[in-house]
């Protein structure tokens, strides 16, 4: 002490924060707090997509597109689907078997339906390939005739193509494509055709 004067009386230190990580985020692989934490290349991909983008588990970007397959050229009903299966001519291919059924004549574009059992992979696997003979289907331009209801049902090997190579499958086999859709006309006025007259007629024995 100076000429009755007191020195000032220093204060509490201030509280540090403690970012020692805890017995829970050292067993959840937590980075400390307070840590900078740098973005994983994965983070970075996800940030740069679009807002409407998801991402696939087989790696592809998922993306709203208009270029679809609309609800009319699509098989949906199970009754359809039946009708299909039991009046539509087969055509077989490495990957998948075609059936082609006739339709009322109304000049409409061919529609597609899809089978895809559990011989082809678990569930993720069956929507890919679904997806993948839907973009097939839309590209595949004159292949499929108007008037046309074609039913596709995959089979394991399908699992592993791209809409490209179903495609180069399908052209493969265009020639008996043809010769099925015109079958399948042929058996559709042979059902609509009425039946001859005084048929039902005919004096029983």
């Amino acid at each position: 002490m100076v000429g009755g004067s007191r020195e000032p009386r220093a204060g509490p230190e201030p509280r540090r924060r403690d970012t020692r990580p805890t017995l829970r985020e050292i067993r959840q692989g937590a980075p400390p707090r307070g840590a900078r934490t740098i973005p994983s290349n994965t983070d970075r991909e996800r940030s740069s997509l679009p807002p409407d983008t998801a991402r696939r588990p087989d790696g592809a970007a998922r993306r709203r597109s208009s270029q679809g397959l609309g609800r009319e050229r699509r098989v949906r009903s199970r009754s359809e689907f039946q009708r299909i299966q039991r009046e539509g001519r087969r055509v077989t291919t490495p990957s998948f078997v075609l059936l082609l059924a006739a339709r009322e004549a109304d000049g409409a574009a061919a529609r597609l339906g899809i089978t895809a059992s559990k011989r082809v992979g678990n569930a993720v696997v069956r929507n890919r390939v679904k997806r993948v003979v839907r973009e097939a289907f839309r590209r595949s331009g004159t292949l499929f005739e108007p008037d046309l209801d074609v039913v596709v049902i995959a089979r394991a090997a399908a699992a592993a193509l791209q809409p490209a190579q179903v495609l180069d499958e399908w052209r493969a086999a265009q020639r008996r494509l043809l010769k099925a859709a015109r079958s399948a006309r042929e058996d559709s006025k042979r059902s609509a055709a009425p039946a001859p007259s005084g048929a039902d007629d005919a004096p029983s024995p």
